[in-house]
């Protein structure tokens, strides 16, 4: 039985099924894969799960995709290791979503691949990098609580969201790292939808949130909270806000009511 099976998208992209957004990262894996892969990619073991043959080249390459991708976006001041660090946290989370564990079924078997051991502290300073390049607008409204400009320059968060504080960071933090994190994969034309570059993204955010010693659970109710106030036709949206999530999500209300918006602002 093999793992290349595609799964269709979320219909709606707050669903915080993670049975769900597991097989759309799994799915965001098989697409990486085909995209990226190279002959180098071919020397390492084949995993076994039950039945299942895993290839762990995708666990790798989906890796390697991310870490352009945040170098492409950040820029210069985003160290290799800095975002090692965080698409690390990315493929520990796909190896979980294949039911394996990282530190029994993957990563002594593929040692040798790996670049640096986990270091919490270089993830967060590459997350304080992020969010020293990226300061959130907070002046309009953002459909989906949060999102960014066509070019990949600035972060919005909707005006009603409050910036909570957790030990460290902010609500804000936590959000722009997701929005870099969703856009930085889109902007590679490598064919990913929204929602598949939306749930690598919620990796990061969480793996942000956990590590610095705060509680997802606890954020993400916070958040969930915003979700019901935020759902409507906004009247007040970023002129250069990219419509590409409305868009890949078939909210063709959004994407009608946000052009005419943009349009009168121009």
């Amino acid at each position: 039985m093999s793992d290349d099976s595609q799964d269709s998208k979320i219909s709606f992209p707050f669903d915080n099924d993670w049975l769900m957004s597991d097989r759309i990262l799994s799915s965001v894996m098989d697409h990486v894969y085909t995209v990226f892969k190279s002959p180098r990619h071919h020397i390492m073991p084949v995993l076994k799960r039950n039945s299942q043959s895993i290839n762990p080249n995708k666990f790798l390459i989906l890796r390697e995709a991310i870490e352009k991708s945040l170098k492409a976006m950040v820029g210069k001041d985003l160290s290799s290791k800095g975002a090692y660090q965080i698409a690390l946290q990315v493929e520990k989370a796909a190896v979980a979503a294949k039911k394996l564990k990282w530190n029994i079924d993957y990563g002594p078997k593929i040692s040798g691949f790996l670049g640096e051991a986990e270091n919490h502290e270089q993830f967060l300073h590459a997350i304080r990098v992020i969010l020293n390049k990226f300061s959130p607008n907070k002046i309009y409204q953002v459909p989906y609580v949060a999102g960014y400009d066509v070019a990949g320059k600035m972060i919005y968060i909707d005006r009603s969201v409050a910036k909570a504080q957790y030990s460290g960071f902010t609500s804000d933090d936590f959000l722009v790292i997701h929005e870099v994190m969703e856009k930085s994969l889109l902007m590679q034309n490598i064919g990913l939808h929204y929602q598949e570059a939306h749930q690598c993204a919620l990796r990061a955010e969480k793996a942000t949130v956990d590590i610095s010693g705060n509680n997802w659970d606890l954020y993400d109710h916070l958040m969930q909270g915003y979700i019901d106030f935020i759902y409507r036709l906004p009247e007040f949206v970023p002129p250069q806000l990219d419509l590409t999530p409305y868009r890949d999500e078939d909210d063709s209300d959004y994407v009608i009511r946000i052009e005419e918006l943009q349009k009168s602002h121009r």
